[in-house]
């Protein structure tokens, strides 16, 4: 059978390549749309994030977030008539 191999690292936070690996901060879009049928809601967004998280852009590289998200829920008070 085929082999799995896992590899495990911390990440170090901060501003500048000194500091850490990544950036704290990040801010993007994100879009989003659902639908509620009778007591059952489904939802799907996406998010994409638009700062450069990497601390180490001299060597043009170039790290971002991504985010598909799908969701479903229920109402437990359902659909109560409306006067």
């Amino acid at each position: 059978m085929g082999e799995t191999e896992k590899d495990q690292e911390d990440i170090n936070w901060g501003n500048n390549e000194d500091d850490g690996d990544l950036k704290r901060l990040d801010f993007g879009l994100t879009i989003g749309t659902g639908v509620e049928i009778n007591a059952i809601q489904i939802g799907i967004s996406y998010s994409l994030g638009l700062a450069n998280i990497s601390n180490f852009a001299d060597d043009g590289t170039k790290i971002s977030n991504r985010v598909l998200a799908i969701s479903a829920g229920y109402n437990f008070g359902g659909n109560a008539p409306q006067e």
